[in-house]
């Protein structure tokens, strides 16, 4: 199996134009539970560009995206954003490792992240592993430091 993780702000224009568009295919379908994200997908661009504060990071195992990690890098909030990795590739290590990079390029090693409650269980394990600490919730979301 050929791996290959990138950070969209160091592709190619090329690069960038596919990706965006196969980065979208592959997180489609957290327009089902998540109300608003395809606005918040399309704003995370100007163009093909990523705004400033942003970065996706992409891995890619035989020609198919197999996961994705986006962060928000602001002097306001450090925040892993979207994590998700393919059906298939779960139980790999895949989440370990996007996660270490997205706390490598935010250089926080506890950003906040938020999680539909729903949700909890497939991350509570790996968000143990990196020392995140679980500090509010409501009746959707649980929030991990920080509130």
């Amino acid at each position: 199996m050929k791996k290959i993780v990138r950070l969209y702000s160091r592709c190619t224009s090329a690069e960038k134009q596919f990706l965006k568009k196969a980065v979208w295919v592959f997180l489609q379908e957290l327009t089902k539970t998540y109300r608003g994200f395809s606005r918040w997908y399309a704003g995370l661009f100007v163009g093909n560009e990523l705004k400033s504060d942003r970065e996706i990071i992409v891995c890619v195992c035989d020609e198919k995206i197999a996961g994705v990690a986006i962060t928000k890098n602001s002097t306001k909030e450090k925040k892993l954003c979207t994590l998700k990795v393919a059906d298939g590739m779960r139980g790999t290590g895949l989440a370990y490792e996007l996660v270490t990079l997205a706390v490598r390029t935010l250089e926080d090693d506890h950003p906040f992240c938020s999680v539909r409650i729903e949700k909890e269980d497939e991350f509570s394990r790996l968000f143990g592993f990196f020392g995140f600490a679980k500090e509010a919730e409501n009746l959707q979301e649980s929030f991990w430091n920080g509130v």
